[in-house]
């Protein structure tokens, strides 16, 4: 039998973007993916989240110069030290080749002369002239992480629904819990929310990131009828950030709600690192009329202490507790002795990542009030979501029963509010962005005036009121 080569995963930094195209044309390879980053923040992010086999490293990748490529050599060899690092730059002197190899580097190549190198230890081999156009031959799949402001620009961030049901009687008269998911760019690995919500931390761009996020899941949800709460998840850095409370009730309000409807679900725990600071913080979102919800409950930072800190409106137990809890005595006995704690102290449980009915049963029976997951529904769009959702009722046991997927999204005519609604979602970003540029710049900068007039402008757009014309096809 033939043995099959391996593929090897490789992540390649370099701020270059002629270099990279080189490098794809040069390195491609059906037993090759390349992963291509320009930022050492998205490199670093991606790194901690996928694994790899090689990591290709330019070190001069900033407009500051210097060897900030290092930075994440380092990094990669002290928690990943399987890794092959190779540095591949144009900035190697003896000095630089001697910290280098302090470091571990696997290798350091001189750019571009050492190409050919490169290539060598990928497995591959040296190309010739004659070899053919490069067009022509066949590659392995080559990813591309977008700079963050190019993704934001873009407005490119949407967002899922996935229900939250009730389990007991009243679940179909109490209105419909969702939580909202955002995603980035399809095809893009900044499609997963951790990364990248991850990156706009290292870049300080949380803050615009977060309420790209937060407009996306309500521009979804308007698509539903009966809404009674909407989890939002945020990040406890965003909600201390000044002005966030006020951008975010204008949010809430241009999309139709009223902030009681909304639950701010509070993510990455560790971020919080004084939780006393921090509960003073959320009073004020519970004075303006938000709920709130401590996410993974059990897992890393969601502990007892912060519980007891931050007193929130609902405890999302961590579906780790779920899978398998019908055959596990001790996860039983862990989420009844939570459940029974939460209500004691008046918080409402909801138990994450159920997808099995005989899960299902085991948690109603352990008094749990809510549950999430598969077994009810992926996350899908907010028009799907309001044509084929139907909450299953706690009492059926046949787990064969799942509420099938909608073969087909049901596209429903666009009214003047939606309308409406969309132009609000876009004139609030110009006005974010003119707001924020003018944080920036000083006092004395003739690009004022033209942010100040941007600013003026889209504010008064968005007060105007729209007439009602009925529906658009």
């Amino acid at each position: 039998m033939r043995e099959v080569t391996p593929v090897k995963r490789v992540l390649i930094l370099d701020d270059d973007p002629v270099v990279l195209r080189t490098l794809v044309d040069y390195l491609a390879s059906p037993r090759v993916h390349l992963l291509l980053c320009s930022e050492i923040e998205a490199a670093e992010c991606v790194l901690d989240r996928q694994s790899f086999d090689v990591l290709i490293c330019d070190l001069e990748v900033s407009r500051l110069g210097g060897l900030e490529g290092f930075r994440l050599v380092r990094h990669a060899l002290a928690h990943f030290p399987d890794l092959e690092v190779i540095v591949f730059s144009g900035k190697l002197d003896d000095e630089v080749r001697r910290l280098g190899r302090s470091l571990g580097a696997t290798e350091l190549l001189e750019k571009p002369a050492e190409m050919h190198r490169l290539r060598e230890l990928l497995g591959g081999e040296v190309r010739s002239s004659q070899e053919g156009r490069p067009g022509r031959r066949v590659r392995g799949e080559v990813t591309r992480v977008e700079r963050l402001e190019e993704l934001l620009g873009n407005r490119s961030i949407s967002a899922l629904l996935q229900p939250i049901v009730r389990l007991d009687k009243t679940q179909e008269s109490g209105g419909l819990y969702v939580e909202g998911l955002a995603r980035g760019p399809l095809g893009s690995p900044l499609r997963n929310p951790e990364l990248l919500l991850a990156y706009a931390s290292k870049k300080d761009l949380l803050f615009e990131t977060e309420l790209q996020c937060i407009s996306a899941v309500l521009g979804e949800s308007r698509h539903l009828s009966g809404l009674r709460k909407l989890f939002i998840n945020v990040h406890p850095r965003s909600l201390s950030a000044p002005g966030f409370a006020s951008v975010l009730e204008n949010l809430v309000r241009q999309n139709g709600y009223e902030n009681s409807d909304v639950v701010l679900e509070l993510t990455e725990q560790q971020s919080i690192l004084n939780a006393t600071a921090f509960a003073a913080t959320l009073d004020d979102f519970r004075m303006r009329g938000f709920g709130l919800a401590l996410d993974d409950y059990g897992s890393g930072f969601a502990n007892l202490h912060l519980v007891q800190q931050l007193r929130p409106d609902y405890l999302k137990i961590d579906g780790f507790f779920c899978r398998g809890i019908e055959n596990d005595e001790n996860k039983r006995t862990i989420v009844e002795a939570t459940v029974a704690m939460a209500h004691r102290l008046g918080i409402s449980t909801i138990m994450e990542c159920v997808e099995t009915a005989a899960a299902l049963e085991v948690l109603r029976d352990l008094g749990a009030r809510f549950a999430q997951g598969y077994f009810f529904s992926e996350p899908i769009g907010g028009r799907e979501l309001a044509a084929a959702f139907r909450p299953r009722l706690p009492e059926l046991r046949d787990e064969q029963a799942r509420s099938p997927s909608p073969s087909s999204t049901v596209v429903t005519p666009w009214t003047a509010g939606d309308i409406e609604h969309e132009l609000s979602n876009l004139l609030t970003a110009i006005a974010l962005t003119a707001a924020q540029g003018l944080k920036r710049l000083d006092t004395g900068d003739p690009l004022r005036k033209d942010l100040e007039a941007i600013l003026s402008a889209s504010e008064q757009a968005i007060s105007l009121k729209w007439p009602e014309v009925g529906t658009l096809d």
